[in-house]
């Protein structure tokens, strides 16, 4: 694995996005197969919620994640047809800023959800507060796109 550095402001959001889930995260060691997959634990799976409003399809996400995740250079909302997870695939950049890599964090899901999300190609990614209500005030929620694949291609 490349070395990865905080100088640039795009490592310094990612850093802080992950410090403040990483007590939501699981098999964070060396001996993992996955080197650029961070797995959500049950209890951040299952903090977000899947809806559609508006003929639009939303991702709610609890206001403390949000607040850091919004700074990321995300790429897409990825998922695995007939396989419970989502992966939120985000950009690192490598030693000395002359490359990236993308990085996933995988959110445990529903199949039925799955099935939701493969009928739209953009999900809202949606402020939530304590009691699940999304938020309708402005700035609080961005799109990304969803994709299908066939692998974990951010692995390689």
């Amino acid at each position: 694995m490349a070395n990865y550095t905080m100088a640039s402001k795009t490592n310094k959001y990612v850093f802080e996005f992950l410090r403040e889930i990483s007590p939501s995260l699981v098999a964070l060691n060396r001996k993992s197969k996955l080197k650029y997959t961070f797995l959500a634990s049950p209890y951040l799976s299952s903090s977000m919620a899947v809806d559609v409003f508006n003929d639009r399809l939303h991702l709610g996400v609890p206001e403390h994640i949000f607040n850091s995740m919004y700074k990321l250079r995300i790429f897409s909302l990825s998922y695995i047809k007939g396989k419970s997870s989502i992966f939120i695939v985000f950009e690192v950049e490598t030693f000395g800023n002359e490359k990236t890599h993308p990085f996933a964090l995988r959110f445990y899901i529903r199949n039925e959800l799955i099935d939701i999300i493969d009928k739209y190609q953009k999900i809202d990614i949606v402020k939530m507060n304590v009691d699940g209500t999304f938020s309708k005030r402005k700035g609080s929620s961005f799109t990304i796109l969803t994709r299908e694949v066939e692998e974990l291609e951010w692995e390689d």
